[in-house]
């Protein structure tokens, strides 16, 4: 079987449709699997518990370790209103499921249709209404062409609402069914990335009263899967501007873990880099000042 093309068109996250507790427990697997946890089982309880909590066997099968793990997607670009980038991207998301299921209405080919589209005014996208408008406009614009296709085009007579928001199309015909189109404005751009995002959302995290009771240790893991420009956060760590945690809170260890370049960082109580990939090789960084005791014991590479 010939492998999807989906993953390379398009964000994943385009296809995802896991509930939030699968999310959060497959982001927590990703990561105790990289800095190297063991022996561990995986409870979800509803709010004001923490997104995870873990129990840890120890090595002479007696005692538990629990520990207590909130996640959090971070976004550089958040505001009062929460993150601009994360907004267009779930925009996107809503209209490329409708273009998509208006072109499988088609039929006759229409279904293996690929487009890569260059918005003017992506508030078009802000209103379902609109949404369906724009769909509809790229049907008909669409529908009397003869496939298989592989065109970009710039101009669309008649077609009024395409005119005023988008500036190009590209589509493409591929041997697959259902992929999602893309717009080219997602992962694209000036990253202005303000350190401080580290701070303001641990201190965000810090106010609530998550309920750790038993907990060992309290964690804080940020995660950024870079699925959008505002999701993709690459701070040049190792060599300037390490996050320095200033304010007071409840959390034994604060984790970011970038899944674009797979690396995963502790930011307090020390700031140590502890999972990265160098040369195609998984490296684990063992540093007993950074770790809890029960993880010192563990190989340093995987």
């Amino acid at each position: 079987m010939n492998k999807s093309v989906k993953p390379s068109l398009a964000s994943k996250r385009m296809y995802d449709s896991r509930n939030q507790k699968d999310y959060e427990k497959d982001i927590f697997m990703d990561f105790a699997i990289r800095i190297g946890i063991e022996n561990f089982k995986i409870f979800q309880q509803n709010p004001p518990k923490p997104d995870i909590i873990i129990h840890i066997q120890m090595q002479n099968h007696v005692n538990e370790i629990q520990i207590g793990c909130e996640i959090k997607d971070l976004y550089w670009d958040k505001t009062k209103k929460g993150s601009i980038e994360k907004k267009r991207f779930e925009n996107w998301k809503s209209f490329a499921r409708i273009i998509r299921a208006e072109l499988d209405n088609l039929n006759n080919g229409f279904e293996y249709l690929y487009g890569v589209v260059s918005l003017i005014d992506f508030d078009i996208l802000n209103s379902k209404e609109d949404q369906k408008r724009l769909a509809k406009e790229f049907i008909e614009f669409l529908k009397d062409e003869r496939l298989p296709l592989n065109k970009k085009y710039t101009e669309f007579v008649d077609q009024k609402v395409l005119s005023e928001n988008v500036s190009d199309l590209r589509i493409e015909t591929y041997a697959e069914r259902g992929i999602l189109w893309w717009e080219t404005s997602l992962l694209t751009g000036m990253k202005n990335y303000n350190l401080d995002i580290f701070q303001n959302e641990i201190e965000q995290k810090n106010s609530k009263k998550y309920d750790f009771t038993n907990c060992d240790e309290k964690w804080l893991l940020f995660f950024a899967e870079s699925n959008n420009l505002g999701n993709a956060i690459s701070f040049p760590f190792e060599v300037i501007d390490k996050p320095s945690i200033k304010s007071a809170h409840m959390f034994d260890r604060v984790f970011y873990f970038d899944y674009f370049s797979q690396s995963i960082y502790q930011l307090w109580p020390d700031f140590k880099k502890m999972f990265g990939i160098e040369q195609g090789k998984n490296i684990r960084y063992i540093y007993s000042s950074s770790l809890p005791n029960w993880l010192n014991n563990q190989s340093n590479s995987s």
